[in-house]
């Protein structure tokens, strides 16, 4: 009887509720587990176009990242007004800004076929600009990139666009003449394919014989490639090309017979 009362008090003391004291917080269990944990950040100085910050801002406080993102945005304001900031870095901090030359030019080429005139035009006085204070020998790496884009938008849908890509193909014909030289056999039939129209004649003798086929020039009102000014723009261009072909001492210089290219703002 004795055993049986001394294994009741022992099961009684491994179920005992402890009691509280006043003044005194509950003991955790010692079975309880610690959810509390520390964390530490560490921080590392990073190089990079993203990094631009500080003095490298633009008069609305826009860094160079910044101004790349907006190059994208779907606004063509925003779009222009993107060029005009990298155009203000260019002049303040051009050491810094054609130290992400590789970056800046990957986002501005593709804008050569943007839908806004504005924004092709501010593009061009843009680049004339950087060329102008970049060498042939740091472009090199991006001759490649820079003919793609320019033959996509010397042989597209839209009359103004390509139109408008004979002023960077001029500003590329005088800042690197060299350059554009060594690509005539791929430049020089398009702009002959801008002066002219693929025609089908249908005067052949026989049946059996193919139409024959060739080309006419580019003429009347309804193309703007067939007014007469889009094509004196277009032999200035050609004339260009053709003087850095065959003299390859000087830069084509175009701009001469055309004019300054305009900063255009609209």
């Amino acid at each position: 009887m004795a055993k049986s009362q001394r294994a009741k008090d022992l099961k009684k003391k491994d179920f005992q509720k402890a009691k509280l004291r006043v003044g005194k917080k509950k003991a955790a269990p010692n079975n309880a587990t610690d959810v509390n944990f520390k964390s530490k950040a560490l921080v590392l100085s990073t190089q990079g176009i993203g990094q631009v910050k500080g003095d490298v801002v633009t008069e609305k406080n826009l860094t160079l990242t910044d101004l790349l993102q907006q190059l994208k945005h779907y606004s063509h304001l925003v779009r222009k007004e993107a060029l005009v900031g990298i155009l203000d870095l260019q002049q303040m901090y051009p050491d810094r800004v054609q130290a992400h030359l590789g970056p800046l030019l990957d986002s501005l080429f593709p804008l050569v076929l943007d839908e806004s005139r504005g924004v092709r035009r501010n593009l061009v006085a843009l680049l004339d600009v950087l060329f102008a204070a970049i060498s042939a020998h740091s472009m090199s790496p991006f001759f490649e990139r820079m003919h793609a884009f320019l033959s996509a938008s010397l042989t597209h849908v839209n009359d103004y666009i390509r139109l408008d890509a004979l002023l960077l193909l001029d500003v590329w014909l005088n800042r690197y003449p060299q350059a554009a030289s060594e690509r005539f056999d791929e430049i020089f039939p398009l702009l002959i394919s801008m002066l002219s129209s693929d025609v089908v004649s249908r005067n052949a003798p026989t049946k059996a014989m193919a139409p024959a086929r060739g080309s006419v020039l580019l003429t009347g009102p309804n193309r703007q490639l067939g007014q007469a000014n889009a094509r004196d723009a277009v032999m200035t261009t050609v004339l260009g090309l053709l003087r850095v072909a065959f003299d390859a001492t000087g830069p084509a210089n175009p701009q001469a017979s055309r004019g300054v290219l305009p900063w255009h703002d609209g």
